[in-house]
C-alpha cells in the first residue's frame, strides 16, 4: 500500500497542479503564465486486492485499503523565454491510510487485523512547457511513515499491536504532447516512468522476529487524454471565466515489485516473497475552472482495474491554485 500512496502524492501534471492549457485561453490568463502561485489539494483514495487462499506462501493475502492526504505546494521558481515555461517548487503532504486484511482459507474467509500508516511526504517538482503543445514533468520525493499492525489473534498467545517506522523514496518522469483541434478540443498522447524504493523498520510480534526486505517498484504508464476549453463568454480574449474538461484512458504496467518478508525460526530466517507485477487500467474524468485572474478550482475522479479484476480502486482529488 506504501507505494500506492507514494505513486499518488506523485500522481500526473493535470492532478497534481490542474490543466496548464487554462493560460493560454486569454490575453489577461498569459500574462499572468509565470507568476508565482501556489496549490494545494485533498487526495481520497479506496482500493481492493483479491488474496490467494496460500496467502503470504503465493501472491498476497486479501485487503481493502483506503487512505487520504492533503498536499499543498509553492513555485520557488518560474521563468519564459523563447516559447518555453519553466516551474519549479515543493510540496508537503501528510495522510493517513487504513488496510484491513482477510485471511483468504479456501472454505472460508476471516479478519485477519488492521494495519494503518501515517505519512508526511515532501517533494520537489520542475515542469517544462513549450507553446507548441508539448510538456516535460519531473519529481522527486521522499515519504517518512509511521505504521501500526494489530493482528485480531489474541494476545495471549503472543501478536501484540507493533509500531514500526519506514521510508520511501520515488523519482517520476513525465511527457506529453498536446495537438489542437478544432473548437477549443484537444487530444494529449502521455507517457510516464515512476521508479519508488521503500524500507520500513524490522520488529518481534511476540512470537518471532519480523524483518521487511527492501521494496522497489517500477512502474509505467501510457496513455492518453482528450479536453476542450473554453470561456464562459464564448470569446477568446476577455473573458475571467474559463473551463477545461477532459477524459484520459492510461495503461500501467509494474514491472519490479515484490515484497519480501524474513521471519525468524529456529532453523534461521525463513522468507515468504510477494511478486506484485500487474498490469492494470484507469479511467479518468477531470476539470479546472479558472474563477478569476489569479484563482482556479480543478479536481478529477478514477477508477482503475486489473484485467482479471482482482484489484481495482477509486479515487477523488479536489485542489485550488491561485497566483500571486
Amino acid at each position: 500500500m506504501a507505494a500506492i500512496y507514494g505513486r499518488h502524492m506523485i500522481d500526473t501534471l493535470h492532478e497534481r497542479v490542474g490543466d496548464e492549457e487554462q493560460r493560454q485561453r486569454s490575453e489577461d490568463a498569459q500574462s499572468l503564465s509565470t507568476e508565482p502561485r501556489t496549490w494545494m489539494r485533498a487526495i481520497g483514495h479506496w482500493g481492493h486486492r483479491s488474496g490467494d487462499p496460500r496467502g503470504i506462501y503465493d501472491g498476497a493475502p486479501e485487503f481493502d485499503y483506503r487512505f487520504a492526504a492533503f498536499q499543498a505546494g509553492l513555485d520557488l521558481y518560474s521563468n519564459e523565454a523563447n516559447g518555453l515555461t519553466d516551474r519549479a517548487g515543493l510540496y508537503l503532504a501528510y495522510g493517513h491510510g487504513i488496510m484491513d486484511v482477510t485471511q483468504d482459507r479456501i472454505f472460508e474467509e476471516r479478519s485477519a487485523g488492521r494495519n494503518q500508516f501515517d505519512a508526511v511526504t515532501l517533494g520537489g517538482y520542475w515542469t517544462r512547457l513549450a507553446d507548441d503543445g508539448w510538456y516535460l514533468d519531473g519529481v522527486l520525493q521522499g515519504t517518512w511513515y509511521g505504521f501500526n499492525t494489530r493482528s485480531n489473534r489474541s494476545t495471549a498467545i503472543g501478536f501484540p499491536e507493533q509500531d514500526a517506522d519506514g521510508v520511501g523514496l520515488a523519482a517520476s518522469l513525465e511527457a506529453g504532447r498536446a495537438f489542437h483541434l478544432a473548437d477549443g478540443w484537444q487530444i494529449e498522447p502521455q507517457a510516464q516512468l515512476v521508479l519508488q524504493t521503500i524500507r520500513m523498520g524490522d520488529f518481534n510480534d511476540g512470537a518471532a522476529d519480523i524483518d521487511f526486505d527492501t521494496s522497489n517498484s517500477v512502474t509505467g504508464r501510457i496513455g492518453a487524454r482528450l479536453a476542450r476549453s473554453w470561456n464562459a463568454d464564448g470569446t477568446d480574449k476577455t473573458s475571467q471565466r474559463s473551463y477545461t474538461v477532459w477524459g484520459r484512458a492510461s495503461l500501467w504496467h509494474e514491472f519490479a515489485a515484490e515484497a519480501q518478508t524474513d521471519i525468524s525460526s529456529a532453523n534461521g530466517p525463513v522468507a515468504f516473497a510477494s511478486d506484485l507485477k500487474e498490469t492494470w487500467l484507469e479511467i479518468g474524468i477531470g476539470g479546472t475552472t479558472r474563477l478569476s485572474q489569479s484563482t482556479s478550482l480543478y479536481g478529477n475522479l478514477n477508477f482503475s482495474t486489473t484485467f482479471d479484476a482482482d484489484q481495482y480502486a477509486w479515487n477523488g482529488k479536489l485542489g485550488l491554485k491561485m497566483t500571486w
